[in-house]
């Protein structure tokens, strides 16, 4: 289960609420409270944290240090960044590598800088909580990038779908990208080049971040398991064990018990401890929580990576794109209800 669709399968009742197993066959009163709150709906528990993550950029140093350009750290700024993957991509190292995968269709990245602005991307009751303004100024920031170089040309970031196989940074073709801390040990299978993690860029350089640790993925029970008390254990063991919790290492986000984390962290290898490092190391870059995604928040995800690529394509401007996605994105919502 995941944080996008909770909320549509507890209202469909289409899991199990878990309340009656807490405290007992679930022995989860150890976890961050965030953890515990985000598998609730309406107030009761109706998914267990695997581990918490946070969207994070992939960047190859190796093509970083290449170009002569130091990579993005934790104080670099939008246009610090954009002026960097500019310049890398002007360097045309190894045969013309650019800056950055095209993050334009990736919604975390963009509700990441919604956040930095003070928004949401939904509100509490479901309904969209930024407008059309931020939607063409997010499309036309990539514009801007786009018609530099700056990124990978919309034909190459079309090829992306979705895995980490596909990512043109995964492809050699980009020296930074998109996704989440817990992706890290995947990029790196795939890469030949070290691969660090590091936030999204700050709109300035004393403003926060737009992160929050989020529950990589929960485990539900199904409302016809015919043994939900047996089906709570064998998740309270996935998540309490400690020789699970060595198996599982941080593949599927940090451990949500301080007493898990502990147990693996001096078994960790290198990787996995810098993505354990990154999710409990935020401070200041990681806010409170967003509200739980409404129903059919995913198809509202979906809308926005298609407009992505009509923009990136050149077939709608990014200031008709706002308003156009803005009335796709509600006629969404409003089915959904």
């Amino acid at each position: 289960m995941d944080y996008s669709y909770i909320v549509e399968y507890a209202t469909r009742q289409a899991i199990l609420p878990l309340d009656d197993y807490l405290g007992s066959t679930l022995a989860i009163t150890d976890f961050d409270q965030d953890q515990i709150d985000s598998g609730k709906v309406g107030g009761k528990l109706y998914g267990v944290s695997l581990g918490s993550n946070s969207a994070a950029m992939l960047i190859n140093t190796a093509m970083w240090k290449e170009a002569g350009l130091a990579p993005p750290d934790r104080n670099t700024t939008w246009d610090e960044f954009i002026a960097g993957i500019k310049k890398l991509t002007a360097a045309k190292i190894r045969g013309g590598v650019h800056g950055a995968s095209d993050g334009s269709g990736f919604q975390p990245l963009f509700e990441n800088w919604v956040r930095q602005h003070g928004k949401e991307m939904f509100t509490p009751d479901g309904q969209l909580a930024y407008d059309a303004k931020d939607v063409s100024d997010w499309f036309a920031l990539w514009a801007d990038i786009r018609k530099s170089g700056g990124c990978v040309d919309p034909s190459e970031q079309a090829l992306y779908t979705g895995t980490i196989e596909t990512d043109p940074f995964s492809r050699g073709k980009s020296a930074a990208s998109f996704n989440n801390s817990n992706q890290l040990l995947g990029y790196q299978k795939v890469n030949p080049d070290p691969v660090v993690i590091n936030n999204y860029p700050r709109l300035g350089k004393d403003g926060k971040g737009g992160h929050y640790r989020k529950a990589s993925m929960f485990f539900s029970v199904s409302p016809d398991s015919k043994d939900p008390k047996a089906a709570a254990a064998f998740i309270n063991y996935f998540v309490t064990n400690p020789d699970a919790a060595k198996i599982l290492g941080v593949e599927r986000g940090v451990p949500a018990s301080p007493k898990t984390r502990d147990a693996i962290a001096a078994s960790l290898d290198p990787l996995s401890r810098m993505a354990l490092e990154y999710v409990g190391g935020l401070g200041d870059l990681a806010g409170p929580l967003p509200p739980a995604p409404p129903r059919n928040a995913g198809e509202v995800g979906v809308a926005f990576t298609n407009m992505s690529q009509q923009v990136a394509f050149e077939q709608v401007s990014p200031a008709d794109a706002g308003p156009a996605f803005i009335a796709q994105a509600n006629d969404i919502l409003k089915r959904a209800t």
